[in-house]
């Protein structure tokens, strides 16, 4: 979004207003982001699961 930021310091109302806006979009990004972040750490651990299997050759090829 964006904002002329001479409005937002000239007139107070516009300021509260933009930082009222600023919290609320906070409270709704940072679960997404937190959510985001478990998404990531599940993925990763699935991948090194998957090398360690590799590795130990739990998967065998088969001719």
């Amino acid at each position: 979004m964006s904002v002329n930021i001479t409005n937002r310091i000239a007139k107070p109302a516009n300021r509260e207003a933009i930082l009222q806006i600023d919290r609320l979009n906070l409270q709704i990004e940072w679960p997404i982001l937190q959510i985001e972040g478990e998404i990531l750490q599940m993925e990763q651990s699935n991948t090194a699961d998957a090398a360690g299997l590799i590795e130990n050759n739990t998967f065998k090829k088969i001719d």
